[in-house]
């Protein structure tokens, strides 16, 4: 591994060095003394001794390689300028031998490095496990390593260890990084710059009590793990970054071949996803990640089906599998857990979310496994997510209190009682309701009737006696003899239609608060 001349300049800093460079990214792999007379040079040697030693003639035939000047004529460096060589020039007060000792240790270093790097490597060739991999950078970085992938969750790291570092011993033993400390890394743009960081860097951080070394693991430009260095047994340097940086291209290599990696691009669309059901960004914000990701490329016509199971000890397994055949059900669905729920995000083309065929298949998947489900409104714009969802968990909790025994709810079938649900914490419900569905009910209870039933049924097919009388199992003829005797109760026309709609929202608030068993 060869050094660059910047890095020999920096060494040599306190030695108030002329310095003239033709060319800046010339490396080098070893230092030779020069020999007096010596007319040929090679290009990755460092040549070092004393200005005497060479001719002038010599000197004007070299083109790029390091000739380092040991010289009384440091005064006199203007015949310099025009050498097409790299060229260093230092007083002769100082020690020789300790110049050139000193660059000797710069390569015998960097060999030491190499050798190092080459160790990490041997373990990624033998196809060693990805915490094989990590216990070989700690032998060399000699500080904990921990391996993340893309949602946060440990995949290896340094064992075995005992650390007073509070963020690690939690890391460990919950086995993922703790919600509080990310939401801390995001807030002070901590994730931001690793993820646009092409490089390690270190951080520090109060939430930690010592100093990373932060790195993204990615692929084809899609991150699917992260490594961080805990500065705890040894203060970092400048090799360590080099070593992490390496690390990171062996981990991207080797978790390729993983699971990790093909469910990296579903780790992507959930954190989006969820951080836009927290609320955690913005709508322009929204828009740059989409713009910015093809995998979260959003279609036209979307819904959100929100899908729990009655039971509430089901296995990961399950949920899992559940997830899964959901998305397969569904076309062009994606889909993330949250909040104990299963959330299926799809698209169709027309504003019809499922064909008769499909809907009658989850109907029949969701029944098996015992689950239910609520479906939101068809909407446009991916940053309304935490409004839909919201309508889709208000008709999964309705429709399964109000309709029990059914698996797909629908949000326009409950949007009346999601009105009255949000409003059932300030007054009471029944104010708004018309006096005279009272009397009907009293009626009822007197004459052992059912006639409220009847009404409501009847408000529900839009006033169509025939289809009401068709779902109520009675003639139609005993159905035109109830809704006359049930304008007779009320004392009010049941054609008139602004008296029609406040009857069946006031019938929906009773069904509400589920007070009188009559529907």
């Amino acid at each position: 591994m060869k050094i660059p001349i910047t890095k020999i300049i920096d060494k040599l800093s306190n030695f108030d060095p002329i310095v003239y460079l033709h060319n800046k990214n010339t490396q080098y792999s070893t230092v030779h003394l020069l020999s007096k007379g010596q007319i040929s040079f090679e290009p990755t040697i460092i040549y070092i001794g004393d200005y005497s030693l060479i001719s002038e003639e010599a000197l004007r035939n070299q083109h790029g390689n390091i000739i380092l000047f040991i010289s009384t004529e440091v005064g006199q460096t203007d015949k310099f300028k025009h050498i097409e060589a790299n060229i260093i020039i230092l007083d002769e007060k100082n020690d020789f031998k300790f110049i050139f000792n000193l660059i000797n240790d710069i390569f015998a270093e960097q060999l030491r490095f190499s050798e190092d790097l080459k160790r990490i490597i041997d373990t990624f060739l033998k196809g060693y496990s990805l915490q094989q991999i990590i216990d070989t950078a700690y032998e060399l970085l000699n500080n904990p390593i921990a391996l993340t992938d893309a949602s946060y969750k440990l995949v290896a790291f340094t064992k075995d260890i005992f650390s007073y570092d509070s963020a690690w011993n939690e890391m460990v033993l919950k086995g993922r990084i703790p919600d509080k400390k990310l939401q801390y890394f995001k807030q002070h743009r901590i994730i931001e710059k690793m993820y646009n960081s092409q490089l390690p860097f270190i951080s520090d951080t109060p939430v930690v009590m010592n100093r990373c070394i932060l790195k993204k693991v990615s692929v084809e430009d899609n991150i699917i793990g992260h490594v961080a260095v805990v500065e705890y047994f040894r203060p970092f340097e400048e090799r360590d970054l080099e070593i992490v940086e390496l690390l990171c291209k062996l981990l991207s290599s080797e978790m390729q071949k993983s699971k990790l990696y093909r469910f990296a691009k579903r780790v992507i669309y959930e954190h989006f996803v969820t951080d836009l059901l927290d609320g955690k960004i913005s709508k322009s914000e929204a828009i740059k990640e989409i713009e910015s990701n093809a995998d979260l490329e959003m279609m036209d016509n979307l819904y959100i089906l929100t899908a729990s199971f009655e039971e509430s000890d089901v296995e990961t397994t399950t949920i899992s599998y559940a997830r899964d055949q959901l998305e397969s059900i569904i076309d062009r669905s994606k889909s993330v857990l949250y909040d104990d729920h299963i959330i299926i995000i799809f698209d169709c083309n027309d504003l019809n979310p499922f064909l008769p065929g499909k809907f009658k298949e989850l109907s029949t998947f969701l029944k098996k496994y015992k689950m239910f489900s609520g479906l939101s409104q068809c909407f446009h714009d991916i940053a309304e997510l935490r409004r839909y969802y919201r309508q889709s968990v208000s008709a999964l909790k309705l429709g399964h209190n109000l309709n029990k025994g059914k698996q797909i709810y629908n949000y326009d079938d409950y949007v009346v009682y999601d009105f009255i649900d949000r409003h059932a914490l300030g007054d009471d419900l029944k104010d708004y309701c018309h006096p005279a569905v009272f009397k009907l009910l009293e009626h009822d209870h007197k004459n052992l009737t059912n006639l409220t039933q009847s009404l409501y049924i009847y408000l529900e097919n839009f006033q169509n006696s025939v289809v009401s009388a068709k779902e109520l199992k009675i003639h139609r003829n005993t159905m035109h003899y109830r809704l006359d005797k049930i304008q007779e109760v009320l004392q009010l026309s049941i054609t008139d239609r602004d008296i029609c709609h406040h009857l069946h929202f006031s019938l929906k608030i009773l069904r509400y608060l589920n007070n009188y068993n009559v529907f």
